[in-house]
């Protein structure tokens, strides 16, 4: 699957890093032959780190993700990279950015209500398909400029709504929080943390917790993913009503 990032990228200015080199030269002729050949140099360019990048981090998570898995992946010099991104941060900064093109576009027909719900859950969803996206965004200091698009949206149909922008601002990190904090329930929701938690909830005393031992037998087949659009709608409705 990595094996296309091998490739040359087409023309490109005189000064671009080699695969393996990271030192200048003339462009490649954009018929060349793509095929690898012994001793054959290759350019290197930003786009094909950060895409190298996404690749290794959607098949072996964002821990795998360094200068030098990244540049083994392209078939170049740690050093190589450096001439396109300075460090490990930047890198990921870069493809958070490349991944917000990919947030599904807003709604442009519909009611202020039903299109700020829609593009919350357009939101969760594109994150909840790319689990490490959640993870960057927890650091602090990780924000796609790209994704402001999507703050501005929200922020303009609150305000749409009837919000001031201090209220619609409240309004949209109350919103997120909820996001987020759904999506970390996601990120616990493997087979074997559901299988610890049965088995924890077998030690609790539920012939004396009749409701909670009819929740424990319902949460296999509980749809988690209703219930977070019910709440999101209830979140969004109590929000305006203030």
């Amino acid at each position: 699957m990595l094996g296309r990032f091998r490739e040359a990228v087409g023309r490109m200015p005189s000064g671009t890093a080699y695969y393996g080199e990271g030192v200048s030269g003339d462009a490649a002729s954009p018929d060349a032959d793509p095929k690898p050949r012994p001793g054959r140099k290759r350019f290197l360019t930003r786009a094909a780190v950060v895409r190298a990048g996404l690749a290794v981090v959607e098949t072996d998570g964002l821990e795998a993700v360094t200068i030098r898995r990244v540049a083994t992946e392209l078939g170049a010099a740690p050093m190589a990279l450096y001439r396109h991104v300075k460090d490990k941060q930047e890198l990921l900064l870069a493809m958070l950015d490349e991944m917000a093109q990919g947030i599904p576009a807003p709604r442009a027909d519909g009611e202020p209500f039903d299109r700020l719900v829609y593009a919350l859950l357009s939101l969760h969803d594109y994150l909840a398909e790319h689990p490490w996206l959640f993870d960057v965004l927890r650091q602090a200091d990780m924000f796609s400029p790209r994704a402001v698009e999507q703050v501005d949206n929200a922020l303009s149909i609150l305000t749409e709504l009837g919000l001031d922008e201090e209220r619609a601002l409240e309004a949209y990190s109350v919103l997120w929080w909820y996001v987020v904090g759904h999506l970390a329930s996601l990120a616990g929701a493997s087979p074997e943390r559901r299988t610890a938690r049965r088995r924890l909830a077998e030690l609790a005393p539920l012939d004396r917790l009749p409701h909670a031992a009819s929740a424990f037998r319902s949460w296999e087949s509980f749809d988690h993913v209703s219930a977070f659009e019910v709440g999101l709608r209830a979140f969004v409705a109590g929000l305006l009503a203030r």
